[in-house]
């Protein structure tokens, strides 16, 4: 497995963190009429990059930042796969043990609040974990 690269821009430079942005264009790159179209459907994201030498960068600036393929296949995992695989299993488990659908989809995304919030928690942690890294140009 590879890394992931990113083309990002320097929104926001502080002690060794680097604050940047990047525009989400992966459903208009295969796309024949993408020069056609408005850019409305972009979306725009930050990534927050620790970095010992963030003061060399300077605001503006569009660096590569690279994150490993397990980490980046985790990340997809812990944000989106575990939370649709909670949210449905719950709702079964509970649509066959009240009898209600809607209580048991309010419970439902309770639970789902639940597991963003421990998420939440953990962030300090998945930080450590899940690293992104500036890639030097030459």
């Amino acid at each position: 497995m590879g890394d992931i690269e990113q083309k990002v821009k320097i929104i926001k430079i502080d002690q060794q963190n680097i604050t940047a942005e990047f525009i989400s264009l992966a459903a208009c790159d295969g796309c024949r009429a993408k020069d056609l179209c408005n850019k409305n459907n972009c979306i725009k994201s930050t990534v927050n990059i620790v970095d010992e030498n963030a003061q060399s960068y300077s605001v503006g600036q569009e660096i590569t930042v690279q994150m490993n393929e397990k980490d980046g296949l985790l990340s997809v995992i812990i944000a989106y796969l575990l939370p649709l695989i909670i949210f449905v299993i719950s709702l079964l488990i509970l649509t066959y043990i009240t009898k209600d659908e809607i209580k048991s989809g309010i419970y439902s995304i309770i639970i789902l609040i639940t597991y963003y919030l421990l998420l939440i928690s953990k962030n300090t942690y998945l930080k450590k974990k899940l690293i992104i890294k500036t890639k030097r140009e030459i």
